[in-house]
């Protein structure tokens, strides 16, 4: 079993990752393509598509991600395994 997700620090990482949302259509006309802003949409817009990709492999292999290919269903998920990794962190004290 991987340990470093039962940590406190990574599993707020992995929750901040899942919490990544994709750049609304709307902001990509707005900006110049060579600003720094637009870097940072394209940075944003490729985490969120990782994120996506993740959700989707693991719905796959696992029953309990089954449906985690819609956006608040990963935000739940997300949410519960925090909350797991906090009460687990509270009885270690």
């Amino acid at each position: 079993m991987k340990t470093n997700m039962l940590k406190i620090n990574a599993m707020k990482r992995f929750v901040k990752f899942i919490h990544t949302n994709a750049v609304h259509l709307n902001l990509w006309d707005e900006y110049n393509p060579a600003g720094k802003i637009y870097a940072g949409l394209e940075k944003r817009q490729a985490t969120a598509d990782k994120r996506f990709k993740f959700c989707c492999e693991r719905s796959h292999k696992r029953p309990s991600w089954k449906d985690c290919y819609l956006r608040w269903a990963q935000e739940l998920k997300a949410g519960k395994l925090l909350k797991y990794i906090q009460n687990r962190k509270d009885r270690k004290k």
